[in-house]
């Protein structure tokens, strides 16, 4: 069920008031960076924009949190404007790109793989 480079890999899912499946997001622990990789997110097309990606992303937010989580990582790419917009809104930043990721063309393609990453704030509690 999980890609093979998904380690400690977990699936949050986004149910409607008839139990119906209507989004979910992959994510994986990567235990030696300290980090969540989000390896992928869908919304059914008829529950956009009504705040299921928000509260997909929360979720894997908080999970990362409880996990003792430095950063939530993830990838997209440069002719996926929407998704991008949507993780800009979410408080990510672009951290890299790699221009030969998906073939010698992606330049040309106009499909160049972005890195981009969220900070988890850890809670801290006092006694």
């Amino acid at each position: 069920m999980f890609p093979d480079h998904l380690e400690d890999a977990h699936v949050f899912a986004a149910v409607d008031d008839n139990e119906q499946i209507v989004g979910y997001l992959e994510v994986g622990l990567e235990p030696w960076h300290q980090r969540l990789r989000l390896s992928e997110i869908l919304v059914v097309e008829h529950a956009r924009g009504q705040g299921v990606g928000t509260l997909l992303m929360n979720t894997a937010h908080e999970f990362a949190q409880a996990c003792g989580c430095r950063e939530v990582v993830l990838e997209t790419q440069t002719c996926n404007v929407p998704a991008i917009n949507f993780y800009l809104q979410h408080h990510y930043r672009v951290i890299g790109i790699d221009l030969t990721h998906y073939s010698n063309e992606d330049i040309a393609n106009q499909e160049v793989r972005l890195e981009m990453v969220r900070s988890v704030i850890s809670k801290i509690t006092s006694k």
